[in-house]
């Protein structure tokens, strides 16, 4: 009788723990989205702080949409009630590098390369590694947390 006892005890469990993993591997499609569509959007406005023909204030809204990609990324982070071992700071340390690419991209591009395409494709392409960056880390982290 105990055995049987166990057996179920066991199987509820096992069921249990797939049923979290379910869960787990569901929310990550979420936030890999949502930090892919962030990503996007750094891209689009470095872009257009770079190449917009609207001026300065044109420029300036699409500087402070940027500016506010990054955070966002931990705020969605944070907001998770799930999160893998160290998941936080990865995307703190993804936010500095963030911050520093947009900076000098944003920088030194208004001040040497103003209009200038290559200049700022390049400049946009790197600006949305921090959020690819999270992304694949995410995905490999939550393989290993899943097994």
């Amino acid at each position: 009788m105990d055995q049987r006892a166990d057996g179920r005890e066991a199987a509820e469990l096992l069921e249990h723990a797939e049923a979290v993993g379910r869960r787990l591997r569901g929310g990550a499609r979420w936030t890999a989205l949502t930090v892919t569509g962030l990503g996007a959007l750094m891209v689009c406005m470095v872009l257009v702080v770079g190449l917009a023909p609207g001026g300065a204030a044109v420029r300036t809204a699409a500087y402070v949409v940027a500016v506010f990609t990054l955070p966002a990324m931990n705020w969605y982070a944070y907001s998770r009630p799930v999160a893998l071992r160290h998941h936080l700071a990865v995307h703190y340390v993804l936010t500095g590098v963030g911050v520093v690419l947009l900076t000098v991209t944003v920088t030194v591009g208004l001040t040497v390369f103003a209009g200038s395409v290559p200049w700022w494709s390049v400049g946009a392409a790197l600006n949305g590694l921090p959020f690819l960056a999270a992304v694949l880390l995410n995905r490999v982290g939550l393989r290993r947390g899943t097994r």
